[in-house]
């Protein structure tokens, strides 16, 4: 059963694993299940959101080095132009 199927049935897929789980070993080991794919979850959770916030950090400082060097170049061109206006002037 594909993904698709399984969020057109609701999920009967898992139900029907977790309903056969509950009958060949009993109530204790479906809660067992349970509680490790939900343990699962919240490790796939967690670095799912430290992920984020890495990318979000690191598009942060590709920005700002881009505005770095675009600051830069800035400069460069009016020193260039000063240069061009004033050749007996110096600009540092």
């Amino acid at each position: 059963m594909t993904s698709s199927d399984q969020n057109k049935n609701g999920g009967a897929g898992e139900k029907l694993t977790l309903l056969r789980v509950l009958k060949v070993h009993g109530s204790e080991d479906i809660h067992s299940f349970v509680e490790g794919r939900l343990f699962i979850w919240e490790i796939l959770h967690s670095t799912i959101r430290k992920m984020n916030k890495h990318v979000q950090k690191i598009q942060k400082e590709l920005e700002e080095a881009k505005d770095k060097l675009e600051e830069q170049q800035h400069k460069r061109t009016r020193r260039a132009e000063v240069k061009v206006a004033l050749p007996w002037a110096t600009v540092f």
